[in-house]
């Protein structure tokens, strides 16, 4: 999946520095207006145009222009109308410019769930990974630098998700035979990330009414709850939620819906997935 064809097709062919950017208002790409475009990667809207001035900047002819208001590119809207669609349990966004993974919130101020999955996770997936062949070592790391309007945490902040960014390679290759390497080295992210949820320890749940309805409902889990204001809920058509867990335990999920209903319900988890229904009425029933 690509977010930005523009961008590459302007990295590879015209100039590789200019290939963060989409092609807004580049018909047709010019060598005169190749600076034109927006930073796809600054245009999220949390904490859009905040104050993170290194690599986010309102200047259109800026390599990191975050463009003329949050969320204002195509792409950006479909990839963020995909996500609240289907409310992903896991996100993985491949960068370049060195190797790492970087776990959210990756503005330094916004305080993360404690104790902070995503990082938990993150770690997992990175364990006894075959050598990158540009031989520099994974590492999990907050960021590179604190920047605003980012993907990742517009993912994290709007859903939930275990939303991570791999930087995966000290360079942009432009050779494909590197560039080829490059991503056999970043495949085993995926289905690590995948077998994490699947495997546990985890939580896969569903919100229904006494009927059997699916529930639009807020989801908290008591034991790692969000500190910056975010409203993690059910996918509307289903009323599914599914989170990560940093670690087996107990773990208190509360329920809300907008009409003011409130449902409680301890989940004892150990090592694996654990599947729970929570109907509000007060009957609900784990599997």
């Amino acid at each position: 999946p690509l977010a930005n064809p523009d961008g590459l097709n302007t990295f590879l062919f015209k100039d590789r520095f200019h290939g963060r950017k989409n092609g807004r208002d580049r018909h047709p790409l010019t060598d005169e207006n190749i600076e034109l475009g927006v930073d796809l990667n600054r245009n999220y809207p949390f904490h859009w145009r905040s104050g993170a001035k290194r690599a986010s900047s309102g200047e259109p002819t800026s390599r990191y222009y975050r463009g003329p208001k949050a969320g204002s590119e195509p792409e950006t809207r479909a990839l963020m109308d995909l996500a609240l669609r289907e409310r992903f349990v896991g996100v993985l966004t491949f960068h370049s410019g060195t190797v790492a993974l970087l776990a959210p919130y990756t503005i330094d101020e916004v305080k993360n769930p404690d104790p902070n999955e995503a990082w938990v996770v993150a770690e997992a997936l990175i364990k006894d990974l075959p050598p990158h062949p540009q031989g520099k070592p994974w590492l999990v790391r907050r960021n590179l630098y604190s920047v605003d309007g980012t993907d990742q945490d517009w993912h994290r902040f709007a859903t939930g998700a275990v939303a991570l960014l791999v930087e995966g390679a000290r360079w942009a290759p432009r050779k494909a035979g590197t560039r080829k390497k490059v991503i056999l080295a970043m495949q085993p992210l995926w289905a690590r990330l995948l077998d994490r949820f699947l495997d546990g320890p985890s939580i896969s749940g569903k919100v229904l009414d006494s009927d059997g309805t699916p529930v639009k409902a807020e989801v908290v889990l008591k034991e790692a709850a969000p500190q910056e204001g975010e409203r993690w809920t059910t996918r509307p058509r289903d009323g599914t939620f599914n989170r990560y867990l940093a670690g087996p335990g107990a773990y208190t999920v509360v329920v809300k819906t907008a009409d003011g209903r409130t449902v409680s319900r301890v989940v004892k988890v150990g090592k694996g997935m654990v599947e729970v229904v929570i109907r509000m009425d007060g009957s609900g029933n784990k599997k």
